[in-house]
């Protein structure tokens, strides 16, 4: 297996024939060689041998596999394997696939033998369409800058996103009308499915009251027609409105902006071509709006009848039947039209069901008159209301009522869509991605807020034909896009101011509380120490008493007070003790106050020597104080501390 990868050059698709032929050959030409083979001469391999060994290889880090489609300018989906080694680059990837899809086209030899026709022959889509159809818009550039991981989704990669409106307006706007929903809304579609059937319904009452001459309506009073109406004679806005187009066509968007009344079977053949009239996705299209008006007994599918009680009874017209039965809806489905009822008729009334309440068995709410244009446009209000707003009640009479709900499940489903009511153009993800390149969340402006009005203009303009969208609907985006950044703005704001608000009420809140609870604990610390010594504290107990308090305040509020009564008594007991010790000193050494000797009377001018005064004076009474000294000095000089009292007194009395 690998070195069939290795003979290809590096790379090779092997969910082909001619894989498992060059592996035949392969194990031919080894066997002539006298190699070793994993199989004898003509054993053809089977798939999933091969998937299994090239999943092996590629475990072990020898090959690699890539996985994709290949589109054929027929608009045909290939699946392909791709193994090649690690060394082959991106480069060579894209160009083999290029090739595959160029490779998967008949050769010109094949056409030698038939006759050349110059006539243009307008039969099926074009090619460019269909190539483009099948491929999601952003992958149109994966070619030209693959990313690096190859299983990446494309849907809503804001990278891939960017990487696209990096290219001229020219090749944006293309991409935008590869997608469908872009491109249908270009010709007037309408997205929501709801709506669809209203519109339907619309046209062919109108057609019924303006008695339009045409070969498919059966009978006007009766009001039958041929399914085959839709297809040939609505207008060609009704049935873009109904039927969106598979491909972007320039000259079908420019005859409709010209000639939007024009009758679909009077178009130019090849617009019809674009359109694809009469083909079977119209008529699945037009049988599936249709079955949802049966669900909803609007319509009624028909069949000839050959009863002598016909269903219905009208006058002869062409080669039409006039007596119809009720058809079967068995045998057929809204995807396989061909089984489908040709006649339909269509009812002057129809009944309301409340299907926001059930999808299966929804209550009867009302029956509304359906034979006129206003009753009409009034009868699917009212439905709306009974589809998507649960506040609508049911008719107290309606379990009375014989009228049954016959809706099938996918028709109830899409009714209670509120997505089917969607009137509104719809941006798609891709054209709001570019749209918000131009609003700018700092400042909160947009292209509609540019003071220069022709620039403005001129940046609107460009927007709009590159988006392909309507004007308007450009407006109403900028517009609300600046009102959702302005209200965020002020919501901000106020989230802030909240904000600060809740934290300056938490802030006194927290206060208040602290408070409160100092005050509280104040209380407990006095009935603690009332309890334990309710006579009045000594200074020296209040010092003691006072640091316990603090503790006491600062440890919160505790159930088991005992640790702070047995702290209280020792410092009350330490208090006594120091109070009693000091009693006991006072005791044992009086203190003796020696009376003040008053100075003699100097009658003359003699004066008293410092020695004179000291011997007058008599032993000192007071012992010697013992210092401890650290090193020896000489002392002899130094007078004791009584002489040195003495000396300053007598000194203070001359």
């Amino acid at each position: 297996m690998l070195k069939l990868v290795e003979n290809a050059g590096g790379i090779v698709n092997i969910q082909t024939k001619e894989f498992y032929q060059l592996h035949m050959k392969l194990l031919e030409a080894l066997t002539q060689a006298g190699e070793t083979t994993s199989a004898p001469v003509g054993t053809k391999t089977d798939k999933r041998t091969v998937t299994a060994t090239y999943n092996s290889l590629e475990n072990k880090g020898k090959v690699k596999q890539l996985r994709t489609t290949v589109t054929t300018l027929t608009g045909i989906n290939r699946p392909a394997c791709i193994i090649y080694l690690p060394h082959v680059d991106q480069a060579q990837i894209n160009a083999y696939i290029s090739e595959l899809a160029r490779a998967s086209q008949p050769p010109a030899s094949q056409f030698s033998s038939f006759v050349k026709i110059d006539k243009r022959l307008d039969y099926g889509a074009d090619s460019a369409s269909s190539t483009i159809r099948g491929i999601p818009p952003l992958q149109l550039l994966q070619m030209e800058k693959p990313g690096v991981n190859e299983k990446e989704r494309w849907s809503k990669n804001v990278e891939r996103a960017q990487q696209l409106f990096n290219h001229d307006d020219n090749t944006v706007k293309e991409v935008f009308l590869a997608e469908r929903t872009t491109m249908a809304q270009v010709y007037g579609y309408i997205v929501g499915k709801a709506l669809r059937c209203r519109q339907l319904h619309l046209s062919t009452m109108d057609a019924f009251q303006s008695r339009a001459d045409s070969p498919y309506i059966i009978s006007h009073e009766k009001k039958i027609l041929d399914i085959s109406f839709f297809c040939n004679d609505l207008s060609i806005k009704t049935y873009c409105s109904l039927i969106s187009p598979l491909s972007y066509d320039e000259e079908l968007a420019k005859f409709m902006s010209q000639d939007a009344e024009t009758l679909v079977r009077d178009l130019p053949s090849n617009l019809q071509t674009s359109l694809q009239l009469g083909r079977s996705r119209s008529r699945s299209r037009f049988l599936d709006m249709l079955d949802i008006l049966r669900s909803l007994n609007i319509v009624t599918p028909l069949q000839p009848s050959t009863s002598d009680s016909p269903f219905l009874v009208c006058e002869q017209k062409g080669e039409y039947p006039t007596a119809f039965d009720k058809a079967s809806l068995d045998g057929w489905s809204t995807n396989t039209p061909m089984f489908a009822p040709i006649y339909w008729h269509f009812h002057d009334h129809a009944p309301i069901f409340l299907f926001y309440q059930s999808e299966t068995e929804p209550p009867y709410w009302k029956t509304k008159n359906v034979d006129t244009r206003p009753a009409i446009l009034s009868y699917w209000d009212d439905l709306q209301e009974a589809c998507i707003n649960s506040q609508v009640l049911p008719d107290i009479d309606g379990s009375r009522h014989l009228e049954v709900c016959t809706a099938s499940l996918a028709a109830a489903r899409s009714l209670r869509r509120a997505v089917s009511w969607k009137s509104d153009y719809f941006l798609t993800w891709h054209q709001t991605q570019y749209l918000k390149q131009f609003i700018d969340s700092s400042s909160m402006s947009t292209p509609l807020q540019i003071s220069d009005q022709t620039e403005r203009l001129n940046q609107l303009q460009r927007i709009c034909w590159v988006t392909s969208a309507p004007w308007d609907v450009i407006d109403a985006y900028f517009s609300s896009s600046r009102e959702k950044l302005m209200k965020n703005s002020e919501r901000q704001k106020e989230k802030v101011k909240k904000s600060q608000k809740r934290a300056a009420e938490t802030k006194l809140s927290l206060a208040k509380k602290a408070e409160e609870a100092r005050i509280q604990r104040e209380q407990e610390w006095s009935t603690l120490l009332q309890r334990i010594h309710p006579d009045h504290l000594e200074s020296s107990a209040s010092l003691r008493i006072e640091r316990i308090r603090s503790q006491f305040i600062q440890s919160g509020s505790v159930k088991d007070t005992s640790k702070w009564e047995k702290d209280i008594q020792a410092a009350l007991h330490e208090a006594n003790m120091a109070s009693t010790k000091g009693l006991k000193i006072n005791t044992k050494r009086p203190i003796t106050v020696r009376p003040v000797v008053q100075p003699p009377v100097v009658s003359g001018p003699q004066e008293t020597s410092i020695t004179e005064l000291i011997e007058l004076q008599g032993p000192s009474t007071q012992p010697k104080a013992k210092l401890k000294r650290k090193r020896k000095k000489d002392t002899s000089e130094i007078p004791t501390g009584t002489a040195l009292f003495y000396i300053f007194s007598s000194i203070h009395y001359e």
